[in-house]
């Protein structure tokens, strides 16, 4: 595993380990570990790639992590090119600890500091006035 790519799954891991996660603290600690020098483009591939990986293993709180992380520095682009590799559907019957993860995703999601707001997991855009 290349250094950078063992660098982001130790901090992804890191992430998981806590229970109350923003934006902004996502963003100062991803600033300590070096990710604020990564492209946008290469840091929204390499974490939807993670996550696929961590939804196939079910390694749930890993994967609120790395959306979180992705959804605070790369934005609106992450969360778009997420939904469309099927990382977020949910399985035909949800889990009990999938569907605990799912709440407190969404509630994360509340929080992000942009235009897009999100319900039941849709992402809905407010109308523009003028």
């Amino acid at each position: 595993m290349p250094d950078s790519l063992h660098a982001i799954t130790g901090f992804i891991g890191t992430l998981a380990e806590e229970t109350l996660l923003t934006p902004d603290s996502i963003r100062s600690q991803a600033t300590t570990v070096g990710l604020s020098s990564w492209g946008e483009r290469l840091l929204t591939k390499t974490i939807v790639s993670l996550a696929k990986d961590l939804r196939l293993r079910g390694q749930l709180g890993r994967l609120r992590a790395a959306v979180l992380l992705g959804a605070s520095l790369a934005g609106d682009r992450f969360v778009t090119t997420l939904e469309r590799t099927g990382v977020l559907l949910a399985e035909v019957t949800m889990s009990r600890s999938l569907a605990v993860s799912w709440r407190s995703f969404m509630q994360m999601l509340q929080k992000l500091p942009t235009g897009t707001s999100y319900r039941n997991g849709c992402r809905v855009t407010k109308p523009m006035r003028g």
